[in-house]
């Protein structure tokens, strides 16, 4: 085994390129089943009738996008199958192209690059950015035309068809919030749930997911979505492989992988010892 010891640490970077990378390449599934949180938000998703009006905030920006917009793609898959009218908000300024593009892959088109059928300004209205946080959320419990006047193209909120029925924040059936950090989830329960009581699930970073599972335990969210694994999760559920599920592939066999690399040191570190001694 004294070979180890000796071996170029660059085929150890050699090898975990290529753990990370050929799950990636071959489409292989191995994305654990999903957890009980993302089957809530599904079960909740799927109980919606034909025209539903959701809400999802889209609170990210392209520092967490490999976390938070493949949960984005799914969300988006699934209420265009569910027929759902959707309203999009953001409480993140650098959201904005990412929900476009979002929708453009998932809304408006299906996993198979089909075309939905749905239009904007009828089945959904993407009412932007807007600075505020809590004070803005606030501001929709009373009026979402006053909090946002227009959308991103500058259309009146009360000349889209899509907005029609919904004036304030109680008109909705469920709440998505899609969220790295602060303004984000967080707000979103304090000042919204807390008060209506509507259904809301979230979102969220993996690194910031254990601060919102006490939501989660007292009801205030149906579900969470955490990091990779909970994009994963939905991705499996709306049976849309994508991003998620690739990632949590290549996790898994990095992780292995190290696993075996430290059995593998260990194996030869007390042979060596053996050999020594012996000596």
């Amino acid at each position: 085994m004294d070979w180890l010891a000796k071996l170029d640490r660059r085929w150890l970077f050699l090898c975990m390129g290529l753990a990370v990378i050929v799950p990636i390449v071959l489409g292989v599934d191995l994305a654990p089943p999903a957890s009980p949180n993302a089957h809530a938000i599904y079960d909740a998703v799927e109980a919606l009738p034909a025209g539903s009006k959701v809400l999802v905030s889209c609170d990210y920006d392209p520092g967490s996008e490999a976390e938070i917009y493949p949960m984005n793609l799914a969300v988006f898959h699934h209420l265009a199958r569910k027929d759902c009218r959707i309203i999009i908000t953001q409480l993140w300024p650098q959201a904005g192209p990412l929900v476009i593009r979002a929708l453009d892959n998932a809304y408006y088109t299906n996993s198979d690059g089909e075309a939905t059928g749905k239009m904007y300004g009828k089945d959904v209205a993407n009412l932007g950015y807007k600075t505020g946080g809590q004070i803005l959320i606030s501001k929709m419990l009373q009026s979402i035309r006053d909090a946002f006047p227009e959308d991103v193209n500058g259309t009146p909120v009360s000349e889209i068809p899509a907005m029609e029925g919904i004036a304030k924040l109680d008109d909705f059936d469920m709440f998505i919030i899609l969220s790295a950090g602060t303004p984000g989830t967080k707000e979103w329960v304090q000042q919204c749930q807390s008060r209506l009581g509507k259904p809301m699930a979230s979102g969220v970073t993996a690194v910031s997911a254990p601060d919102f599972f006490a939501y989660v335990n007292s009801g205030q969210l149906i579900g969470l979505l955490g990091g990779l694994r909970g994009a994963s999760d939905y991705e499996k559920l709306v049976n849309v492989p994508g991003r998620g599920m690739a990632g949590m592939g290549s996790q898994l066999t990095g992780h292995l992988l190290i696993v075996f690399f430290i059995l593998i040191g260990n194996v030869g570190y007390f042979l060596g010892r053996r050999k020594a001694g012996r000596a």
